[in-house]
């Protein structure tokens, strides 16, 4: 009975919720959720509500906050695919964003889905071509450097990049960086490899990267 009683009680509240957003207040609204969010056991799931309910305020910015507090708890509970879902949904409100669209690049690499991260990397390539940003993709660089994907991601990079016709020096600077982690953390098999994957994108840049390191 008491617990018929709760139930009930909520599915008010809830209704509440959704009156007050009908009727466009905004700080009823977000004080019923506060009374209600005690009642939801995934804090995840109630950063991406309040989300929700920033956004039906077109308070963009309050919700981005929210989602991405969202997104995170979800890669922490490795919920991963819904924390793509907050990110795609975060990228597409805030298209210029670069730090955004980084972190759903990588949720697509780690989960490896390999069609979305080609499309993603396409549209950052473009965005970092159109800005000359080169301290950001160099962020992207020494912030992967351990993750298991980072050959991969370095390769698509330079590939994506060569293939949107960014300048050669900018994407010489870019395999530098790469290259200079590869040295800094030692390890022969993983700087080989890339080295030789060079090969197959562009035999000048290999060259370069073969004078670099000192393998010519």
């Amino acid at each position: 009975m008491v617990e018929k009683e709760e139930k009930n009680k909520y599915s008010v509240a809830w209704f509440s919720l959704s009156e007050c957003i009908a009727r466009g207040e905004r700080e009823k609204a977000l004080g019923v959720f506060r009374l209600l969010s005690h009642s939801l056991t995934d804090k995840a799931l109630a950063h991406q509500l309040k989300g929700d309910i920033y956004s039906l305020f077109h308070d963009h910015k309050q919700a981005t906050q929210e989602y991405v507090s969202a997104a995170q708890l979800y890669q922490q509970q490795d919920k991963l695919q819904s924390a793509c879902a907050v990110y795609e949904h975060i990228v597409y409100k805030n298209p210029e964003s670069l730090e955004y669209s980084f972190s759903l690049l990588l949720l697509y690499y780690k989960q490896n889905i390999m069609s979305r991260t080609r499309s993603e990397l396409a549209r950052i390539a473009s965005k970092l071509i159109k800005k000359e940003s080169f301290s950001l993709v160099c962020t992207l660089i020494k912030d992967t450097r351990d993750k298991p994907y980072s050959n991969a991601l370095y390769c698509d990079i330079i590939f994506t990049l060569h293939e949107q016709c960014a300048s050669n020096d900018y994407i010489t600077m870019c395999m530098y960086v790469m290259l200079d982690e590869f040295i800094s953390s030692d390890d022969q098999l993983r700087l080989q490899h890339f080295v030789t994957q060079l090969e197959a994108i562009d035999k000048n840049l290999y060259k370069k990267a073969c004078v670099y390191i000192n393998m010519d």
